[in-house]
Parts: C-alpha cells; structure tokens; sequence
C-alpha cells in the first residue's frame, strides 16, 4: 500500500511531490496523536500550508 501511495503522488521521481507527501504525513500524524488537542492541530494545519507554500516556490533541488 506504501508503495502506491508513494507511486501515485509521484513522490518516487519528483522531489517536491516527495517533500508535500512528507509534509502532509506529518500533518496526519499530528492530529491522530493530538486529536483532542485543537490548538495543536490547527496550529499544525497552518504549519502544512505554509510548508506547502515555500516547497511550492522552491526551485528544483533547492
């Protein structure tokens, strides 16, 4: 299941694909572990946007 996960987000090949799926698991993480936590897990959703932001206005291999 990893492996298409991985596949389908093109993580395997394109480096900012790989950097928003790690991204984005990070934010899963966060709010099954801090769930009943909600500062933290919106503090966490607005972590992902802006670490989304910067992997997006990256340049290749930055």
């Amino acid at each position: 299941m990893a492996i298409e996960i991985v596949e389908g987000a093109s993580a395997a090949t394109d480096e900012k694909a790989r950097q928003r799926l790690l991204a984005s698991s990070e934010h899963l993480q966060m709010g099954i572990a801090f769930g009943a936590l909600p500062d933290v897990v919106a503090q966490s959703a607005a972590d992902l946007v802006d670490k989304l932001d910067r992997i997006d206005q990256s340049n290749p291999g930055d």
